[in-house]
């Protein structure tokens, strides 16, 4: 989904804020959109809210439970 590149593209940049905008806007399309998720709970984890993160992740690996990115990307927010 573009939405979700133009949100990594935004994170890249370190517009973690304009990333979540991105990603928020794929996930109303599709609640269920993965990449989406583990995205914006990257974002999140950058930006010190990691209790919300973590629910991003969690979802993610619900959908798939080997996604390497949101399992690395929780790791990295429950240590923080």
């Amino acid at each position: 989904d573009q939405r979700v590149r133009d949100g990594l593209g935004r994170a890249r940049q370190g517009d973690q804020k304009a990333a979540i905008e991105r990603y928020d806007a794929a996930l109303e399309l599709c609640p269920q959109h993965k990449e989406g998720l583990v995205g914006r709970g990257a974002a999140l984890t950058n930006l010190g809210k990691a209790r919300e993160a973590l629910k991003d992740f969690d979802a993610a690996l619900r959908l798939d439970p080997e996604d390497a990115n949101a399992l690395k990307y929780r790791e990295i927010a429950r240590k923080r």
